[in-house]
């Protein structure tokens, strides 16, 4: 996993998204890989945005562009469920 860096924001968003993942880890993974089109273990941030919003991880825009810039470091627009 090749990842960015940490901001309070970033922080701050993993810390929301722990109990979701942890609780509903088998119903948001199904929710991915039916998005994931290719089977490669990645999904688009809008897709990845729908996820979460599913299971009512509602992140301000700060806390998810620090999110998603921590998991796309390399800024390809896609984000690997499988490091979550």
């Amino acid at each position: 996993m090749s990842v960015g860096v940490f901001s309070r924001q970033c922080v701050e968003a993993m810390l929301r998204l722990y109990d979701p993942v942890q609780q509903f880890w088998r119903s948001m993974r199904q929710h991915f890989v039916t998005f994931d089109h290719t089977r490669s273990g990645k999904i688009s941030i809008k897709e990845f945005r729908k996820v979460l919003r599913q299971f009512r991880v509602n992140l301000s825009e700060e806390e998810f562009f620090q999110l998603t810039s921590f998991f796309d470091k390399n800024t390809t627009g896609k984000i690997s469920y499988n490091d979550l």
